[in-house]
Protein backbone atom coordinates (compact mmCIF):
# COMPACT_ATOMS: atom_id res chain seq x y z
CA UNK A 1 0.00 0.00 0.00
CA UNK A 2 1.28 3.46 -0.85
CA UNK A 3 1.93 5.76 2.13
CA UNK A 4 2.33 9.49 2.35
CA UNK A 5 4.33 12.09 4.27
CA UNK A 6 1.45 14.53 4.47
CA UNK A 7 -2.26 14.45 3.68
CA UNK A 8 -4.11 17.75 3.32
CA UNK A 9 -7.84 17.52 4.08
CA UNK A 10 -8.97 21.12 4.51
CA UNK A 11 -12.45 21.77 3.09
CA UNK A 12 -13.28 18.07 2.79
CA UNK A 13 -13.49 16.88 6.39
CA UNK A 14 -16.82 18.73 6.75
CA UNK A 15 -18.48 16.34 4.32
CA UNK A 16 -17.64 12.99 5.92
CA UNK A 17 -20.25 10.84 7.63
CA UNK A 18 -17.99 9.44 10.35
CA UNK A 19 -15.15 11.69 11.49
CA UNK A 20 -13.34 9.07 13.60
CA UNK A 21 -13.39 6.41 10.87
CA UNK A 22 -12.23 8.92 8.27
CA UNK A 23 -9.37 10.12 10.44
CA UNK A 24 -8.30 6.54 11.25
CA UNK A 25 -8.32 5.61 7.55
CA UNK A 26 -6.27 8.58 6.36
CA UNK A 27 -3.91 8.35 9.33
CA UNK A 28 -3.24 4.71 8.35
CA UNK A 29 -2.02 5.97 4.96
CA UNK A 30 0.72 8.09 6.55
CA UNK A 31 4.33 7.02 6.81
CA UNK A 32 5.70 6.58 10.35
CA UNK A 33 6.80 10.20 10.44
CA UNK A 34 3.80 11.45 8.49
CA UNK A 35 1.95 14.52 9.65
CA UNK A 36 -1.68 15.21 10.32
CA UNK A 37 -1.86 18.96 10.72
CA UNK A 38 -4.76 20.63 12.51
CA UNK A 39 -5.35 24.24 13.37
CA UNK A 40 -8.21 26.41 14.56
CA UNK A 41 -9.93 28.60 12.02
CA UNK A 42 -12.34 31.51 12.05
CA UNK A 43 -15.22 29.68 10.43
CA UNK A 44 -15.49 27.23 13.35
CA UNK A 45 -16.99 29.99 15.47
CA UNK A 46 -19.58 30.93 12.85
CA UNK A 47 -20.55 27.33 12.12
CA UNK A 48 -20.94 26.49 15.80
CA UNK A 49 -23.06 29.59 16.45
CA UNK A 50 -25.36 28.91 13.48
CA UNK A 51 -25.31 25.15 13.18
CA UNK A 52 -29.11 24.88 12.88
CA UNK A 53 -29.06 27.17 9.85
CA UNK A 54 -25.82 25.93 8.27
CA UNK A 55 -25.82 22.17 8.97
CA UNK A 56 -28.21 21.27 6.17
CA UNK A 57 -27.94 19.93 2.66
CA UNK A 58 -24.52 18.37 2.08
CA UNK A 59 -23.03 19.34 5.46
CA UNK A 60 -24.91 17.58 8.23
CA UNK A 61 -22.15 17.66 10.84
CA UNK A 62 -19.36 20.19 11.15
CA UNK A 63 -15.99 18.50 11.60
CA UNK A 64 -14.33 21.58 13.05
CA UNK A 65 -10.62 21.75 13.69
CA UNK A 66 -11.33 21.49 17.41
CA UNK A 67 -13.31 18.29 16.86
CA UNK A 68 -10.57 16.87 14.63
CA UNK A 69 -7.98 17.50 17.37
CA UNK A 70 -10.28 15.97 20.00
CA UNK A 71 -10.79 12.94 17.74
CA UNK A 72 -7.06 12.52 17.13
CA UNK A 73 -6.41 12.64 20.89
CA UNK A 74 -9.20 10.19 21.70
CA UNK A 75 -7.89 7.75 19.10
CA UNK A 76 -4.35 8.12 20.46
CA UNK A 77 -3.06 9.17 17.04
CA UNK A 78 0.06 11.24 16.50
CA UNK A 79 -0.50 14.72 15.11
CA UNK A 80 1.05 18.16 15.04
CA UNK A 81 -0.85 21.37 15.50
CA UNK A 82 0.28 24.24 13.30
CA UNK A 83 -0.78 27.86 13.28
CA UNK A 84 -1.07 28.53 9.59
CA UNK A 85 -0.84 32.24 8.81
CA UNK A 86 -3.78 32.34 6.47
CA UNK A 87 -5.78 35.53 6.49
CA UNK A 88 -7.72 37.49 3.94
CA UNK A 89 -9.77 40.64 3.78
CA UNK A 90 -13.49 40.05 4.32
CA UNK A 91 -14.45 43.74 4.41
CA UNK A 92 -16.61 43.31 1.30
CA UNK A 93 -18.84 40.91 3.27
CA UNK A 94 -20.19 43.87 5.23
CA UNK A 95 -21.27 45.81 2.15
CA UNK A 96 -24.71 44.48 1.11
CA UNK A 97 -24.25 45.94 -2.38
CA UNK A 98 -20.96 44.14 -3.01
CA UNK A 99 -21.07 41.18 -5.38
CA UNK A 100 -17.63 40.12 -4.12
CA UNK A 101 -18.94 40.28 -0.55
CA UNK A 102 -21.91 38.09 -1.40
CA UNK A 103 -19.65 35.55 -3.14
CA UNK A 104 -17.44 35.45 -0.04
CA UNK A 105 -20.50 34.97 2.19
CA UNK A 106 -21.76 32.20 -0.10
CA UNK A 107 -18.40 30.47 0.27
CA UNK A 108 -18.14 30.98 4.03
CA UNK A 109 -21.65 29.63 4.65
CA UNK A 110 -21.67 27.01 1.86
CA UNK A 111 -24.93 28.54 0.65
CA UNK A 112 -25.83 30.03 -2.69
CA UNK A 113 -27.50 33.42 -2.46
CA UNK A 114 -26.57 34.39 1.10
CA UNK A 115 -29.07 37.26 1.23
CA UNK A 116 -31.99 35.09 0.09
CA UNK A 117 -31.02 32.02 2.14
CA UNK A 118 -31.39 33.56 5.60
CA UNK A 119 -33.79 35.86 7.40
CA UNK A 120 -32.62 39.43 8.03
CA UNK A 121 -32.09 38.57 11.72
CA UNK A 122 -29.95 35.51 10.95
CA UNK A 123 -27.93 37.42 8.35
CA UNK A 124 -27.30 40.26 10.81
CA UNK A 125 -26.24 37.78 13.48
CA UNK A 126 -23.87 35.95 11.15
CA UNK A 127 -22.31 39.21 9.99
CA UNK A 128 -21.89 40.27 13.62
CA UNK A 129 -20.12 36.98 14.46
CA UNK A 130 -17.86 37.40 11.43
CA UNK A 131 -17.07 41.00 12.39
CA UNK A 132 -16.60 40.57 16.14
CA UNK A 133 -15.50 36.96 16.71
CA UNK A 134 -13.92 35.73 13.47
CA UNK A 135 -11.90 38.72 12.34
CA UNK A 136 -9.84 41.67 13.41
CA UNK A 137 -10.08 45.19 12.11
CA UNK A 138 -6.98 46.19 10.15
CA UNK A 139 -6.37 49.39 8.21
CA UNK A 140 -10.09 50.18 7.93
CA UNK A 141 -11.03 46.66 6.81
CA UNK A 142 -11.61 43.27 8.38
CA UNK A 143 -9.20 40.39 8.15
CA UNK A 144 -10.13 36.86 9.14
CA UNK A 145 -8.15 33.67 9.50
CA UNK A 146 -8.76 30.40 7.69
CA UNK A 147 -12.37 30.66 6.65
Amino acid sequence: MKTFDFIHMIQMIYYVDNLADTIKFYHSLLKNNGIVAATNCGSDTLWKAYKKELWVDSITDWGSSEEVITCLKSLGLKYEEHAIPNAFDISECFNPNSQIGEHLLNFITSKDNFYQSFTPEIRAGMLDVLRTKCSTEKEGGYSTTSI
